[in-house]
This record gives C-alpha cells, structure tokens and sequence, in this order.
C-alpha cells in the first residue's frame, strides 16, 4: 500500500498513517483486508479478522484519560465502515502535539 507509511509493528497490531485527504473507508477497508487471516483445522474453515482504531494520536479517547483533562478527543476510537468517525482535527489539536 504506497499510499500509508509504516510506523510501528507491536505483537498482534500495525500502525500506520495515511494523508489526511484520503478516502478513509478505502484505505481502511483494504488494510484490513491485508490483515486479514484464513485458517483450516479439522476441515473446518475460517478467517481471522481485523479490526482498526483511528486517532491524531496513540492514546485512547476517553473521559477517564488521565493524560489529557479533556479526556483526549482526537485519540484512539475503534473504526466502523457502518460508523465513519466525524471527528474533524482543529488548530487547537495541532498546538497540543
């Protein structure tokens, strides 16, 4: 996927990023896709998906973050393709990185 840039592989996750002008859905959708593992046992068939979170940043967003007193609004949310995230990053978010 030339369009992501690699950060980090940690045990069972990968973190990237992408432009934010990107479809989201679709690169997303095909990570995940990549992810995405088949198994066999027994005669038995299924797959393993995965599953995203997206943010500005590496911690959750939470009212009980204790790392932000805002409870960190642009940090990590789980992605839905049913559920596109709204959330839209301001100057504000920039001046706290």
């Amino acid at each position: 996927m030339p369009e992501i840039q690699l950060l980090a592989q940690v045990h069972d996750a990968v973190y990237f990023q992408y432009p934010e002008g990107l479809d989201e859905t679709k690169v997303i959708t095909k990570a995940l896709s990549l992810v995405e593992i088949a198994l066999a046992e027994k005669g038995r068939q299924f797959v393993v998906p995965g599953e995203a979170k997206i943010g500005w940043n590496w911690a959750s967003a939470d009212p009980k973050c204790k790392l932000f007193s805002d409870g960190n609004p642009e940090g990590l949310v789980k992605w839905s393709a049913q559920a596109p995230d709204k959330r839209v990053r301001t100057p504000d978010m920039e001046r706290r990185l």
